[in-house]
């Protein structure tokens, strides 16, 4: 009974990774080095800096807009547009913090918040083309949820057995790079 809870706690949790996909701007590999009195205080204040150079960086390159909008709104508000962010290569010592950390922005409330001080998002929309049916086996799409997730895709079923997804018919070469054996293709 526990193992059953705990695949169906698993599934729900990489369902709603899924489903989340398309609401998100990632940035990574946000690099911060700070040094205070302690590493404490270096840390949170190298978080505050990293938090507005992410956000700096959403805003040159992922938006196309001007950075210095980014200055003009606070740490608070852009805080409000954090999704998650994660740690990655952390170091410190008795008054210095090194870190290179990743977030995942909310488009919704990026773009809210934009709009609100009167920038107009020059983001390309995405080009929905023709779509394919992928059907895979529920263990080989967790095995590669890894890889699969660099794809642009939404999942249609996820059950015990099979997962079907969808994805643009140009992504499909890409798709068939991975290797990963797939039941049936419509």
């Amino acid at each position: 009974m526990a193992l059953k809870r705990f695949l169906f706690l698993g599934l729900l949790t990489v369902w709603q990774c899924l489903a989340e996909g398309d609401l998100f701007w990632e940035i990574h590999k946000v690099k911060i080095k700070q040094s205070d009195e302690n590493s404490f205080y270096a840390k949170q204040k190298a978080l505050a800096n990293a938090l507005r150079s992410a956000f700096r960086k959403l805003v040159v390159e992922k938006l196309n807009a001007d950075s210095q909008i980014a200055e003009k709104i606070s740490n608070a508000q852009i805080q409000e547009c954090i999704y998650d962010y994660s740690i990655e290569n952390e170091k410190y010592s008795d008054s210095f913090y090194i870190a290179e950390l990743s977030y995942r922005f909310s488009r919704e409330k990026v773009s809210l918040l934009l709009e609100s001080r009167g920038v107009i998002l020059n983001v390309p929309k995405k080009n929905y083309s023709e779509k394919i049916k992928i059907v895979l086996r529920s263990r080989d799409f967790l095995q590669n949820i890894a890889m699969l997730r660099k794809l642009d895709f939404f999942v249609e079923l996820f059950s015990g057995e099979k997962v079907v997804f969808s994805m643009d018919k140009k992504n499909i070469y890409a798709f068939r790079k991975l290797r990963i054996r797939y039941a049936q293709l419509q």
